[in-house]
């Protein structure tokens, strides 16, 4: 849709067999960046960890935002699951600047299909900072 690319590699290595390879794949997006600091701004701070800010709205129909401040040079992952533990979406998000940035999901799995109304487990985590909640779908 233009926000979000999708990177896939084979990967010979791991397998141990000449003949055989692992398929891999995964969804990379930009964050919108909502502030970011330079490094040559003076009265401005480096964000030195990463810290989910709000998971808004909540319950929602559409898209939830989720914003957050990220250090310089790092990603995240957003990663949603069902009620069961399966993996419903898997978002990286790149690294850039640090600041305030904001993603969102639009109550669709990995391959764009529309997910059922329900409540949904996110883990938004960057380096070996985790955060976790819930959030309510309803069409």
């Amino acid at each position: 849709n233009g926000d979000e690319y999708f990177l896939d590699w084979i990967d010979f290595r791991s397998s141990g067999k000449e003949d055989l390879a692992n398929y891999y794949g995964k969804i990379l997006v930009k964050a919108d960046v909502l502030s970011s600091f330079s490094p040559s701004c003076e009265d401005c701070y480096e964000r030195k960890e990463f810290r989910l800010l709000s998971t808004y709205p909540n319950p929602f129909n559409g898209r939830v935002n989720f914003k957050f401040d990220i250090p310089a040079k790092s990603s995240a992952e957003l990663k949603i699951f069902d009620l069961s533990g399966r993996l419903i979406y898997d978002q990286l998000i790149l690294p850039g600047l640090s600041g305030t940035k904001q993603v969102f999901w639009n109550g669709s799995n990995t391959i764009g299909q529309s997910v059922s109304s329900g409540i949904y487990l996110y883990i938004f985590k960057s380096n070996e900072i985790i955060n976790k909640g819930k959030i309510s779908y309803i069409k």
